[in-house]
C-alpha cells in the first residue's frame, strides 16, 4: 500500500466520500464522489454503490420537477413494456426524452424555469 506522501507527490487528489464522509483517493476516476469501502447504512453494499441510489431518492424526494419527470418516465415506459407492437408509443416516448433533456439544459442555461417545466409535464403527461 502506497503511503500518503507517495501518493501525494504522485499527484493524487484525496477526496472526502459522499457516502460515508471519510477520505479517499480516487485511483481509477478522478471525478469519483464515493469509495469502495462498506456503507454505513447498508453492509451489503459499498458507498460507490450505495451512495448514488441514496442521493438519487434524496433529489426526488426534495426535487418536485424531477420526481414529477421520472413518474411520468416511467409511465410511459411501462406503456411500452405492455404494448411492444405499438411503434407510436416508442416514438412517442422517444421524443419526450429528447424534450426533456431539452428543457433540462435550457433550465440549467436560466432560459426556463422548473416552474414552467413541470406545467410542460403535467401537459405532456396527457
Amino acid at each position: 500500500m502506497a503511503s500518503l506522501y507517495h501518493l501525494l507527490t504522485l499527484g493524487h487528489t484525496i477526496k472526502v466520500c459522499g457516502n460515508c464522509g471519510k477520505y479517499f483517493v480516487p485511483l481509477r476516476r478522478s471525478d469519483a464522489l464515493y469509495c469502495d469501502r462498506i456503507s454505513p447504512f447498508n453492509a451489503s453494499r459499498t458507498c460507490k454503490e450505495d451512495g448514488s441510489q441514496r442521493a438519487f431518492e434524496e433529489k426526488l424526494k426534495t426535487d418536485e420537477a424531477e420526481k414529477l419527470r421520472r413518474q411520468i418516465y416511467q409511465a410511459k415506459q411501462m406503456r411500452i413494456r405492455r404494448n411492444p407492437n405499438i411503434q407510436s408509443y416508442k416514438e412517442s416516448f422517444e421524443r419526450w426524452k429528447k424534450d426533456v433533456n431539452q428543457w433540462k439544459k435550457d433550465i440549467k442555461k436560466g432560459h426556463k424555469t422548473s416552474e414552467e417545466f413541470i406545467l410542460w409535464l403535467e401537459d405532456s403527461r396527457k
